[in-house]
């Protein structure tokens, strides 16, 4: 049997990039309980960037959240997969595309019993890394399927 999980990555205030994406998230999280799955929601260093958004926090209420004290949050993830009975199908939104979403997917993304999904319409990159060419350079989505739920 196959859990379905959105995983919300980064959606906290010392990203830019989560202003803008936070309708986006919020949207999915919509359609993740309409379809009954689960969220995990993944934070990096909140002492640094925050707590995951108040909107998002209030609108999921309960869920797992992961700390990570790097960008990559694929260990964290997996521990938490390790003591889901079912095989996981990961649903992936958040920030930043161009750096922690695509450390985490990349981490993810030939683990046995894990499929990945991105879903493109909620994850951002914004101002704080256009200055980096090759961070913004999307093409590491095509090496994963995405969420069309």
């Amino acid at each position: 049997m196959t859990k379905n999980v959105l995983c919300i990555i980064d959606m906290q205030p010392g990203f830019v990039a989560a202003e803008y994406n936070e309708e986006a998230v919020l949207k999915q999280i919509e359609k993740a309980r309409e379809l009954k799955w689960s969220i995990l929601m993944v934070e990096f260093d909140p002492d640094t960037f925050g707590n995951t958004l108040k909107k998002i926090r209030t609108t999921v209420k309960a869920c797992p959240i992961l700390v990570k004290s790097n960008p990559d949050g694929s260990k964290l993830i997996l521990d938490w997969c390790k003591h889901q009975k079912d095989h996981i199908t990961l649903h992936v939104c958040g920030v930043n595309s161009c750096a922690c979403v695509r450390q985490t997917c990349c981490g993810l993304g030939e683990t046995q019993g894990i499929e990945v999904k991105l879903i493109d319409s909620a994850i951002d990159c914004r101002p704080e890394y256009s200055f980096i060419p090759h961070v913004c350079d999307h093409t590491w989505k095509e090496d994963f399927k995405m969420s069309t739920y």
